[in-house]
């Protein structure tokens, strides 16, 4: 999933939870895998605890309002916070797969059950 989303580290919530206290990590999308119908929520890995930039923070706080838009089906909201998130960290890989999806979701909505879940199509 790396690739799709021009990440470096990416771990399973279960990595996550287990590791959580001792580092920086950023929630930003629910998949289901090429095979798999269980979504797995995943996040990127960023730093050691506390050792996150100012900017990098400030990435983390636009991110999270823009995937908690998103969820929300707010596509002017989820932008603007991309956007935003894009300011602090320009080559931001999620950010601008979420602004993709935004514009696509834009022109064909999604049904009412939507449940956020992105199910990649490849792997």
């Amino acid at each position: 999933a790396n690739k799709a989303y021009g990440t470096s580290i990416l771990i399973a919530q279960s990595t996550y939870r287990a590791a959580e206290t001792h580092i920086e990590a950023r929630e930003f999308d629910l998949i289901a895998v090429k095979g798999k119908t269980e979504p797995v929520r995943i996040y990127e890995l960023f730093a050691r605890k506390g050792e996150l930039s100012g900017p990098q923070a400030r990435l983390f706080e636009a991110f999270a309002a823009g995937l908690a838009a998103y969820r929300a089906r707010d596509w002017e909201g989820a932008e603007s916070a991309f956007t935003r998130a894009l300011a602090f960290a320009p080559t931001d890989g999620p950010s601008r797969t979420y602004l993709a999806r935004i514009a696509d979701l834009r022109l064909a909505p999604p049904p009412t059950d939507w449940d956020g879940v992105y199910r990649m199509t490849t792997k």
